[in-house]
């Protein structure tokens, strides 16, 4: 990293971000949205002619992308209270901790290419929630990596080693995925062997064995010593007020399991957030959360939540 900026920030999101943060998504990757300059001379073409057909492709084409459904939860989030933040996430893991959740970006402009950055982020001062979603719309829609994962758990180590009273220590790493057995969700399942016990993923340092896209790493050896590396530089120490007495405890560590990884389906995620938002009498946040799952996980005869609960 040769940035001179490897402070981490969270900035609080607002419903009022989303249609700029969409904008900005479609600038820098318009082939999710489809904008690429022959495209857009084919569709502006087939309006000339009065045609929808085009229209509607497009429109179909949009929901199947997976950064547009994270728009989409990212409004439902942003929608709801604390209050039902912290009982349906404390519900899918009771050890979170959550009392006063709310949406945060992190900006993190020196940092991007080691931790990454999760599809949504829950904070409070008792606990952090990184959050990754994976979709079923396409037949070839992303995959959870050991790269991708590695990214999380040096997230989760930054936020542990540090002083600063704005990062919660109590980190957590929860997963969104249309179905949560290791084998199918994980694209290079057979080079690192994850296993998912009762919705918690685990890794066998033993078992890791492969090279990520910069070559950083090839099994828990050379990942430690890539770990070390991040955690221990000067700078990253000084902008995050880093402990190197934690810094140091890293040192003996035995798996790259940092933090907790939680996984859920979109069915047992959905299930929780309806029946909590129906409690507390939002019941269109209930049907907000079945039209994301149905986007995410297109199935037939998806319903809404019936009027008289």
């Amino acid at each position: 990293m040769n940035s001179k900026n490897k402070e981490l920030i969270f900035e609080k999101r607002a419903l009022s971000d989303i249609p700029f943060l969409v904008l900005e998504d479609a600038y820098w990757r318009p082939q999710d949205a489809h904008l690429q300059k022959h495209f857009r001379l084919k569709y502006e073409e087939s309006n000339k002619r009065g045609s929808i057909k085009e229209y509607e492709r497009l429109k179909k084409f949009w929901r199947q992308r997976e950064t547009w459904i994270n728009y989409s939860l990212d409004c439902l989030l942003m929608a709801s209270s604390p209050k039902l933040l912290s009982q349906v996430f404390g519900e899918l893991v009771p050890s979170m901790s959550l009392t006063n959740p709310q949406l945060f970006n992190s900006n993190i402009p020196g940092l991007k290419a080691d931790i990454g950055v999760p599809d949504f982020i829950l904070k409070d001062h008792n606990a952090l929630v990184l959050g990754e979603i994976k979709t079923d719309a396409l037949e070839n829609s992303h995959k959870y990596s050991f790269e991708q994962y590695s990214k999380f758990m040096l997230f989760s180590a930054l936020c542990l080693c540090s002083l600063r009273s704005d990062i919660p220590k109590n980190v957590i790493h929860i997963i969104i995925a249309p179905d949560i057995d290791a084998k199918k969700l994980c694209n290079d399942y057979k080079r690192w062997l994850p296993s998912i016990n009762a919705n918690k993923l685990h890794v066998n340092a033993e078992k890791l064995d492969l090279r990520d896209r910069k070559k950083r790493f090839r099994d828990f050896a050379s990942w430690k010593k890539y770990l070390l590396n991040f955690i221990e530089d000067d700078l990253l120490i000084k902008q995050n007020s880093l402990s190197k007495d934690n810094i140091q405890e890293y040192r003996g560590i035995t798996t790259p399991e940092l933090a907790p990884t939680h996984l859920f389906t979109w069915q047992q995620f959905c299930d929780v957030y309806v029946r909590n938002a129906v409690e507390n009498g939002v019941k269109n946040l209930a049907d907000t959360a079945i039209a994301i799952q149905s986007l995410a996980v297109p199935v037939n005869n998806v319903g809404l939540v019936d009027d008289e609960n």
